[in-house]
């Protein structure tokens, strides 16, 4: 087999070491490696377009294979070789974070056919792996700055900033027959139990069943946001009487005064068009 490695350069966990002994696990496992850093998505794209039907492992975080799909090579067979700070895509599939693990699955490994979230605004269209985010989350992130998505200390300056200013977004969402209109903290659309910084946002998501899981959270002042992200954190927002998910596979979303939030993209303010694209990611996974 011949493997294809590609290494985010912007990942918190990828350096020139990490990138040698990625390609030393992968060749100890008997397979032909061609290695490349990457720091733009122009890198990616230039890279993957001399793929020649080879596996592609990804060294990085969630960012490596967000980016990967949204330069147009979704149906490229990728393997995850986790490095990141979150590893949300990882930690869902059951793909090992340690090397050598991962590198053996990467080789011998059979690729798992997951869906992808079309997020369509302003006639343009966003393909997301893990989730859709408006609300306070989505605040937050509009004001991240940093040039990975595990900065802790530029999490908590948005976090903080967020939490100033936002007093809720009131949200319109039609889906299956219902047109809903609900202020909200947070809403999530998501294809993965796992979101953001670890956040634990739709624990019956399944990226592989053709459908997504819409969780709201409604809006009940700014002092319940923080306990909210906790409860996030754990998992546990579900068990509220102000959280509110349904089963869908396409809805539109107007987001009010919120941004959309695609993975860890923001595609600003407006309505959006949000669709599952079944099966159209393969990745390797046990």
């Amino acid at each position: 087999m011949d493997v294809l490695l590609l290494a985010n350069a912007n990942a918190s966990g990828v350096g020139e070491d990490s990138l040698r002994d990625a390609r030393d696990a992968l060749v100890a496992h008997g397979v032909n490696v061609e290695a490349y850093a990457t720091a733009a998505p122009d890198d990616f794209r230039r890279a993957l377009a001399g793929a020649a039907g080879r596996r592609i492992a990804l060294l990085g975080g969630d960012g490596s294979l967000h980016t990967a799909v949204n330069v147009g090579f979704a149906a490229c067979e990728f393997a995850l070789l986790p490095a990141g700070g979150a590893n949300n895509v990882a930690t869902s599939l059951g793909i090992p974070t340690e090397l050598d693990e991962a590198a053996a699955l990467a080789v011998d490994g059979s690729p798992r056919s997951l869906d992808l979230i079309d997020v369509v605004r302003g006639g343009v269209s966003y393909y997301a792996v893990e989730g859709v985010s408006v609300g306070f989350h989505a605040v937050a992130r509009a004001h991240y700055r940093s040039g990975n998505s595990t900065d802790v200390l530029a999490a908590l300056r948005a976090a903080a900033e967020a939490v100033r200013h936002f007093t809720g977004t009131t949200v319109t969402a039609v889906f299956g027959g219902e047109r809903l209109r609900i202020r909200v903290a947070q809403l999530f659309v998501a294809n993965l139990p796992l979101y953001a910084f670890g956040l634990e946002v739709a624990p019956e998501a399944s990226p592989d069943d053709g459908r997504v899981e819409l969780v709201m959270n409604r809006w009940s002042g700014r002092t319940a946001l923080i306990p909210l992200l906790v409860r996030l954190r754990r998992g546990t927002h579900v068990e509220s009487s102000k959280t509110h998910s349904w089963s869908v596979d396409r809805l539109t979303i107007d987001p009010g005064a919120s941004p959309i939030v695609a993975d860890s993209t923001n595609l600003g303010r407006g309505a959006a068009e949000v669709s599952v694209k079944a099966g159209a990611l393969k990745v390797v996974a046990p």
